[in-house]
């Protein structure tokens, strides 16, 4: 063979083996995905499907639940996929398990609508809030239970997740109800163990609220409670997540030298004095939520009402109206 031919050979043989070598590589990445699903730690107890499933879904501790089903939690309706996993390994802890998946699910796009550990759900009354497995597939644990409500909206509805973790002595189990548009065969997580997360870094309820809570007032001086609303010329709160609330408690606990105002807003719909009169019966009423709920101290926060002379929308639309009636958090003052 001539110089030419054997450098032509050459480069033949290296574009083959570049060729191979991306090939090998492709496939073991699809093989690393694969085996990321077939969760090897982790044993599959059972698993349930059904064409559609319509129910609500719990997104409060249950001391704020009520005969309203709407207060139960959110509407869920579409796909249902049931499953239950078990781990043989002790000395677990619920939020160990969960730690990573909720990354995982930030990770996937999906909002965290609720998460609570037991002693915050309700323990026993709320694990029997939830659609689980019996035992053996799944075991509750009521004093060390972890709960997560995600959504990820999509072109073709919501897809919905709820996690429930728990542990015995001995194993670690985990239990998934996902209410999805669409079929979902591949998990929205990693079924892999948390040990290897530092316990600082592991799931704390109200530490994502209390830094998001936090920030907003000192930056702002006011924060917006979302989680607050009212109906059209009525006074009685409606809390949809006690952990807004329960950020702003801990916000004035442990800084005793400020107070806080809660400053009540309406729509537009009738007149100005009888709006500044409801707004002011508004921001008490959560004033009194928050001195029996929280044991806010008294000396610490205080109630107003504006009016409809505030708006932070344009009152056209029943949505508009309903965006305005709203109490704010404003720092009022360092005391002395």
């Amino acid at each position: 063979m001539d110089s030419i031919g054997l450098k032509n050979a050459l480069i033949i043989n290296r574009r083959l083996s570049f060729a191979f070598g991306c090939a090998m590589l492709a496939l073991l990445l699809m093989m690393g995905t694969a085996f990321s699903q077939t969760l090897p730690n982790w044993v599959q107890t059972k698993t349930f499907s059904q064409p559609f499933t319509k129910e609500y879904l719990p997104n409060n501790q249950i001391n704020t639940m009520t005969e309203n089903p709407a207060s139960l939690g959110i509407l869920a309706s579409g796909i249902l996929r049931q499953t239950a996993w078990k781990l043989q390994k002790s000395g677990l802890t619920s939020a160990m398990i969960m730690a990573p998946l909720q990354q995982d699910l930030e990770r996937q796009g999906f909002e965290i609508l609720f998460e609570c550990p037991a002693k915050t759900c309700g323990g026993f009354d709320f694990r029997f809030q939830l659609e689980l497995f019996p035992e053996p597939h799944m075991h509750v644990d009521y004093n060390d239970y972890y709960y997560i409500l995600a959504r990820k909206n999509g072109a073709l509805g919501s897809d919905i997740v709820v996690l429930l973790a728990s542990r015995s002595n001995t194993s670690g189990y985990l239990h998934m109800r996902r209410i999805s548009a669409e079929s979902k065969d591949r998990l929205p997580f990693e079924l892999i163990l948390g040990d290897a997360v530092p316990m600082a870094q592991t799931l704390t309820p109200a530490k994502r609220a209390n830094e998001n809570l936090e920030n907003t007032l000192i930056s702002n001086g006011f924060v917006v409670l979302e989680t607050v609303g009212f109906k059209s010329g009525g006074t009685d709160i409606l809390v949809t997540d006690r952990s807004e609330l329960s950020a702003l408690a801990a916000f004035i606990k442990s800084r005793p030298e400020v107070s806080v105002t809660l400053v009540g807003h309406t729509d537009n719909l009738g007149s100005l004095e009888g709006n500044i009169k409801l707004s002011l019966e508004r921001a008490q009423s959560l004033l009194k939520f928050m001195l029996t709920e929280f044991d806010v101290p008294p000396a610490q926060i205080s109630a107003q009402g504006i009016g409809y002379l505030s708006p932070r929308d344009n009152n056209q639309t029943a949505e508009a109206r309903a965006h305005n009636r709203r109490v704010e958090a404003l720092i009022n003052q360092a005391q002395n």
